[in-house]
């Protein structure tokens, strides 16, 4: 099943914040557990949280699911950033997606929207300057 996914309204979203009620964790007083049981439990009659667990749901199934690596390759990132994809993940699905999955699907995904612009500039640098 491929999913189309409103790459502008997710960053529309993003850049104006989720609703206190679904994300804001510190100020309703939610555990992480009960942060992740309220998201699967919102209001589909309101336009803005249906947006927003439509979102939810498209992201999960395109990078919250686990893959098999079979040739394992090591890839340094920054300490920070490992820290807080290890965060997403244990919050997310409860431990059950691993971060190679998780970087793999993300690469994935950055490759295949952008495959235009670097094939592109994969063709370019292959043309002989004369």
């Amino acid at each position: 099943m491929v999913v189309e996914i409103d790459e502008k309204r997710i960053q529309e979203m993003v850049a104006r914040g989720m609703p206190q009620q679904i994300g804001d964790v510190s100020a309703s007083g939610l555990g992480r557990e009960e942060s992740s049981e309220k998201m699967d439990t919102i209001d589909s009659s309101n336009p803005r949280q249906r947006v927003v667990k439509q979102a939810v749901g498209a992201y999960r199934e395109s990078y919250l699911q686990s893959v098999e690596i079979s040739d394992r390759q090591v890839v340094y990132i920054d300490e920070d950033l490992r820290e807080s994809l290890v965060d997403i993940l244990h919050v997310t699905t409860k431990r059950k997606i691993n971060l190679g999955s998780y970087v793999t699907n993300i690469i994935r995904g950055h490759l295949e929207e952008n495959k235009d612009v670097i094939n592109a500039m994969y063709n370019k640098r292959l043309k002989n300057p004369l």
